[in-house]
């Protein structure tokens, strides 16, 4: 456990993770490992859906813990945005756990990095997982740049979930398009902070996160950092 912490801390270290993002890393240490040993349970709630991978692992409980913290419960009538939703196993997710809101998915249902075996199956799985939902499901299928430009300009969204492109400059574009339609006090998930492609020279998805962070200082707070980074966006100083 040492090594693999001292090996994360180094990596954050070395593409701009600031102290508080450090901080917060080793802080929430002990929730990461109490929901470790909930993985099993976790997964179970992907029984029943038709899926190639189930990737969400433990987000799940550790999304609903801090936004239970900042009042976002189970019973509210939330605007939830995904961006990146492949076969909906996090769009379930949210549909499930917030019985009450609104769930937009933007996705261009094509071939993925690190998917080479993409097929119009993936998105196939998608409205058939997400099917019995669908009085509370928008789907948008497009780069999240067309979205963000031409579908969302009036738009307000209490949470938001960025799991697209990975890519540090395409993290960056929806991370910014995502802030712009999320409320004050609103919370931001993003996914696969530690993931890195294997192709030689590529900066990871941490880069971007990080260079994020730091760009917008007090008006967003770090709630989580893990392989999934919870973020909330701050009311303006006057």
């Amino acid at each position: 456990m040492i090594g693999k912490l001292w090996r994360e801390v180094t990596f954050m270290v070395a593409f701009g993770a600031t102290p508080r993002i450090i901080l917060r890393y080793l802080l929430d240490l002990p929730h990461r490992r109490r929901a470790a040993r909930k993985l099993p349970e976790a997964e179970q709630e992907a029984d029943g859906l038709s899926l190639s991978r189930n990737w969400i692992g433990t987000h799940g409980t550790h999304w609903k813990r801090v936004l239970d913290r900042v009042g976002l419960h189970e019973e509210g009538d939330w605007r939830i945005l995904e961006i990146g939703s492949f076969e909906g196993r996090s769009a379930v997710h949210f549909l499930r756990t917030f019985p009450r809101a609104h769930l937009t998915c933007v996705d261009p249902w094509q071939p993925y990095a690190g998917i080479p075996d993409y097929t119009a199956q993936h998105e196939a799985r998608f409205d058939a997982n997400t099917a019995p939902y669908a009085d509370r499901l928008r789907k948008f299928k497009g780069a999240s740049q067309r979205f963000f430009v031409e579908e969302a300009r009036e738009e307000i969204y209490d949470i938001v979930y960025v799991d697209g492109d990975h890519s540090v400059n395409g993290a960056m574009v929806d991370m910014i398009g995502a802030t712009s339609r999320l409320k004050d006090g609103g919370v931001l998930l993003l996914d696969d902070y530690f993931f890195r492609e294997k192709k030689e020279g590529t900066r990871p998805t941490a880069a971007a996160v990080n260079a994020f962070i730091g760009m917008h200082g007090p008006e967003i707070k770090v709630l989580f950092v893990g392989y999934t980074v919870i973020l909330q966006k701050m009311a303006p100083r006057i």
